[in-house]
């Protein structure tokens, strides 16, 4: 496909390879390129069980942040930087019971040569983890917001990372740095 959007992303030069044999579907390698970067995944569904398993691995390379949040998040101007992600998520079932008990992954994040335009993010982060049910990671956050509030308004910065991981569909982070020039 030579272009497209998806819930207001748009991508180019999308290529993937779709496979379904013996209640098995299989997606991938699946690329394109989008906001001067590019993702490639794969997405894997077993179906032969009542309840579906399945596994995402996904990767972005290079992808300029405040585009992809803009258009993905309405984050507009919250960060800037180079991104880079990956992630490998499974599970189970599609109701929200089933995933909360069956969601397990991990993943990681780095958005390099960036800047911070407002730490409202933090807030938005720790709202995520009350969601999946890791309430200590979430004040961790609060407090890492409540630093940063002293921080000037613009925060340049030469690498930002942060790893998750996902347990039984409980989050958590297990590190995150923020390098400041």
């Amino acid at each position: 496909v030579a272009q497209g959007v998806v819930k207001q992303v748009q991508f180019t030069d999308l290529r993937a390879e779709i496979a379904f044999a013996k209640q098995k579907l299989n997606i991938g390698p699946l690329q394109f390129s989008l906001y001067d970067g590019d993702y490639e995944g794969r997405v894997q569904f077993d179906l032969t069980a009542p309840d579906p398993q399945y596994v995402f691995e996904s990767k972005l390379v290079n992808v300029d942040s405040n585009q992809l949040l803009t258009a993905s998040a309405s984050a507009k101007d919250v960060v800037y930087g180079m991104l880079f992600a990956d992630a490998s998520i499974a599970g189970q079932g599609f109701s929200p019971e089933q995933i909360a008990q069956n969601l397990s992954g991990k993943g990681a994040v780095k958005i390099e040569s960036g800047k911070f335009a407002s730490f409202d993010i933090w807030q938005n982060i720790a709202r995520i983890f009350d969601l999946l049910g890791s309430d200590r990671q979430s004040d961790e956050l609060r407090q890492i917001g409540a630093d940063f509030s002293r921080f000037p308004n613009e925060t340049n910065f030469s690498r930002f990372e942060a790893a998750f991981d996902l347990k039984n569909g409980e989050g958590g982070t297990s590190e995150i740095t923020l390098a400041i020039p």
